[in-house]
């Protein structure tokens, strides 16, 4: 009898306790979310000066955030290959001319295992990814 009445004389402070817990996190997690909070560059510009004007800014103007500069050293840019011109309009080909591999769809590939007896004369099919079509004999049996 006396261990389930001190188990009871612990329950309602321990509530209480994780209450006061629970209320403070929330606090401290709304009081970090107010200070950390990531900053819009839309709300600190002035506000245009008619309507006619917001209706025609692009999407990708109302997002834009401030760029901050980069420091680089002659040395860090000669390093990196910084290269440095005009920006200018020209025509582009459409001819793209690329290096790589080219592999098989494996989901396309089968494994044919048999037993018999006997053994293979002559294969048709005898180098790899060679094409085989239905109905075409891929090897002959003794």
């Amino acid at each position: 009898m006396s261990t389930s009445l001190q188990a009871r004389s612990y329950r309602k402070p321990f509530f209480v306790v994780l209450v006061i817990n629970v209320v403070l996190l929330a606090g401290v997690g709304a009081a970090w979310w107010h200070f950390h909070r990531p900053t819009s560059s839309v709300s600190e510009q002035p506000a245009p000066a008619d309507a006619a004007s917001t209706a025609n800014t692009t999407p990708e103007a109302q997002y834009d955030t401030q760029l901050a500069p980069i420091q680089l050293t002659p040395q860090r840019m000669q390093s990196i290959g910084v290269r440095f011109g005009k920006a200018t309009y020209k025509n582009v080909n459409d001819e793209i001319r690329a290096t790589g591999t080219v592999d098989a769809d494996e989901t396309r590939i089968s494994y044919v295992q048999m037993r018999f007896p006997g053994w293979i004369r002559r294969v048709y099919a005898d180098a790899t990814y060679q094409y085989v079509h239905k109905g075409q004999p891929l090897f002959t049996i003794y």
